[in-house]
């Protein structure tokens, strides 16, 4: 029995703007909290968020080749509002995805090793979707709580 326990959603597309950088899997724990931390943290306070989606944000990784990708830092972006200078807009794709809620940053390498390693062996109804991005959802209260959802994209099988 994991410690872990994956439910599916379908989550909604959503229109966000934020700030990418390329990195790799050896480099991520690296390049991912300093992009968080120094390059768009500092303006998440000023950013023209969506209200629908009060103070959440989402790390999205799109993958490159199998050790390269493109880490996106963004926010929901508020419907009518400017994208703000230096920020892209992105769209968080929705569909269906296999979720681990409410695990830590402690715990991230091994959420991701067991829902892309070992959970899709221990069920058959679903594999996963290589075409869409991985996404952590940081939720509202991470600032508090610590705890995000780490969702990552499946399909029917």
């Amino acid at each position: 029995m994991s410690q872990f326990t994956v439910t599916i959603i379908d989550q909604p597309t959503i229109k966000a703007a934020g700030i990418k950088v390329q990195t790799s899997m050896a480099k991520a724990f690296e390049d991912c909290p300093k992009l968080w931390s120094e390059v768009f943290g500092p303006r998440m306070a000023s950013f023209p968020a969506d209200p629908a989606y009060p103070g959440q944000s989402f790390g999205v990784s799109v993958m490159i080749t199998e050790n390269d990708f493109d880490y996106w830092v963004v926010m929901p972006l508020a419907p009518g509002a400017a994208v703000p200078e230096g920020i892209e807009e992105f769209t968080v794709p929705g569909g269906l995805n296999a979720c681990c809620a409410g695990v830590t940053l402690s715990v991230l390498s091994d959420v991701y090793s067991y829902i892309y390693m070992k959970w899709p062996g221990e069920q058959s109804d679903y594999v996963l979707d290589f075409s869409r991005p991985g996404i952590e959802a940081y939720r509202s209260d991470f600032c508090q709580t610590q705890l995000l959802d780490v969702l990552s994209p499946v399909k029917q099988a």
